[in-house]
Parts: structure tokens; sequence; C-alpha cells
């Protein structure tokens, strides 16, 4: 989201603030975060992520290792 720079009104400033927190968690992929979006992270669901990008990841390299050269 990009800042408008200026509001010509209060209401339409928190408007863009209520949206741009809206879009930050629930749609933005932090990559302090795994690139998981931190609504996820908060309700604990980035650990069944995790585990399923893992087994993803897994079975790509048991697949094709030669794509995957420090193991």
């Amino acid at each position: 989201m990009a800042y408008p720079g200026h509001f010509a009104t209060i209401e339409q400033a928190r408007i863009w603030m209520g949206d741009s927190i809206d879009w930050y968690n629930r749609m933005h992929c932090y990559t302090g975060l795994g690139y998981i979006i931190p609504e996820k992270r908060f309700r604990g669901e980035d650990v069944r992520l995790f585990a399923l990008r893992n087994e993803t990841l897994h079975k790509a390299f048991l697949q094709h290792p030669e794509q995957f050269p420090k193991g």
C-alpha cells in the first residue's frame, strides 16, 4: 500500500489507516515471520503451515536432490 502523502479529512485518514492495518495483518507475508501473515502467526496456524512447507520441501528433495546443493 502506498502512503498517499496527505488526507483531505480525518475520516479519510482513519479509513486509510484501518485498511492499511487490515492489509498488513491479513495479506502481507512478512519475511521476519517466514513469509507467514501476522494473523496466522497470532492464531498459531504458522506451526501447521511450516510443517506442510517442510514436508513439501522434503518430498521435492527426495525427487530432485540435485536441486538442493546444500542438502
